[in-house]
């Protein structure tokens, strides 16, 4: 029930998938985050990128969300990636 927060960057392992979710908060990360709101498809509708710990998103419309550590230097986890490992509907 803890999700991300309180671990070290090191034992977050490559994100975490929360079904279900229109909002998010980053209390007790120690870590910024990139955080992608996906519709009812699995399909991005919104990015947030690099989010300090202490903030509450939230994204109207979204079903899922999507935490992944944000890049140390700033540079963000590529898209085409998450979409094709997210996304439950794609046909193989």
């Amino acid at each position: 029930m803890r999700g991300l927060a309180f671990r070290d960057r090191e034992d977050a392992g490559p994100g975490l998938l929360i079904p279900r979710c229109a909002s998010v908060h980053t209390f007790g990360m120690r870590f910024a985050l990139d955080v992608y709101f996906l519709d009812a498809d699995g399909a991005v509708i919104a990015i947030r990128r690099a989010v300090p710990p202490r903030r509450i998103l939230w994204q109207r419309g979204s079903s899922a969300v999507l935490e992944i550590p944000a890049e140390p230097e700033g540079e963000s986890s590529p898209l085409p990636a998450l979409r094709s490992a997210c996304s439950p509907n794609e046909k193989r």
